[in-house]
């Protein structure tokens, strides 16, 4: 399979860059040289605190286009569905979706998201299933490093698959000219994990997991105490 291109996605990324430069008084970006070239096959992760302009700024900031695996109910409308996956967007369908044939049709994103990654593209995830507008990172679910070990197992564990973190904080989620601050970490080599996955993936799949959710924590502001969140915001 080769590097997906897409038109209409390259198209949308130009006038949003405009308008998100519009839209936020300061638009911080660090730590985007850490980006992997364009050979890479690369997992984007990131910490969700607003489910429609985190995956778009990502979008405007990184020159790869990224390919978004994205709750399937947005699909439903036969326009949408058209317009979506024409983006790079694959549907993740729930139990709450209500089809008869979930395995299934979670089956082909799943694969088809792996067969992405190996042709050297980039997959979006958001690990923490959903978006909350509080500043702490929520435990990460596994269906992230599954991506990973899905296309490892495709492509016969060849190559180095890498995880980029960046963490994201609004300063205002909804005010017009507030700020907007993206920091990427160094990409996280899984290469090293697949002798262990061979032997015992559950295990390794727990400890990619921790390792990416300690990478992103430390990109972003993570405030552990639920207690004193309020406190600590002021």
């Amino acid at each position: 399979m080769k590097r997906r291109y897409s038109i209409g996605y390259g198209t949308f990324r130009h006038w949003v860059w405009i308008g998100s430069r519009l839209f936020y008084r300061q638009f911080d970006v660090r730590g985007i040289e850490n980006f992997p070239s364009s050979d890479q096959p690369t997992l984007l992760i990131s910490n969700h605190q607003n489910g429609m302009m985190d995956p778009v700024m990502c979008c405007v900031t990184v020159r790869r286009q990224l390919h978004f695996l994205t709750r399937a109910d947005i699909f439903r409308n036969p326009l949408a569905n058209k317009v979506l996956r024409s983006l790079n967007m694959l549907p993740v369908y729930r139990a709450k979706d209500r089809v008869r044939n979930l395995v299934e049709m979670n089956e082909a994103s799943f694969n088809e998201s792996y067969n992405r990654l190996l042709a050297g593209n980039v997959i979006s995830v958001f690990p923490e299933g959903n978006h909350n507008n509080k500043r702490w990172l929520r435990p990460f679910r596994k269906g992230t490093a599954r991506v990973i070990f899905g296309a490892y197992e495709l492509g016969d564990f060849k190559g180095d698959i890498q995880i980029v973190p960046v963490g994201l904080d609004y300063g205002d989620y909804t005010q017009f000219r507030d700020t907007l601050f993206l920091n990427f970490g160094k990409p996280i080599s899984t290469a090293d994990y697949k002798e262990s996955y061979k032997t015992d993936p559950a295990k390794t799949l727990t400890e990619l997991t921790r390792k990416a959710q300690e990478s992103l924590s430390a990109l972003m502001i993570d405030i552990r105490s639920k207690k004193y969140y309020d406190t600590i915001m002021g």
